[in-house]
């Protein structure tokens, strides 16, 4: 057990740095709120999916944070900014 959350920990903290980094600035609403969404969800899900289940949540939360990769507006200068 001690294994698998010496691997989560290290994702969950990643997704959460992605997403304090850069979706919390341009994705907008409870959208936005995809990686953090998905890094408790494997924090908490690892007793019971062990590794495939946390690679699996991963893959998730990468392709439903690309789903959502909408271009917005900078807020200073009005331009359409891509997130990519």
């Amino acid at each position: 057990m001690v294994a698998l959350y010496a691997i989560a920990i290290p994702v969950a903290v990643y997704l959460l740095g992605l997403w304090f980094v850069r979706d919390r600035l341009l994705l907008r609403g409870p959208l936005s709120l995809v990686l953090p969404a998905f890094a408790v969800l494997i924090l908490v899900s690892v007793p019971w999916l062990g590794l495939s289940g946390m690679t699996v949540l991963i893959v998730l939360a990468v392709v439903a944070r690309n789903h959502l990769d909408i271009p917005v507006l900078h807020p200073e200068t009005e331009h359409q900014v891509s997130s990519k």
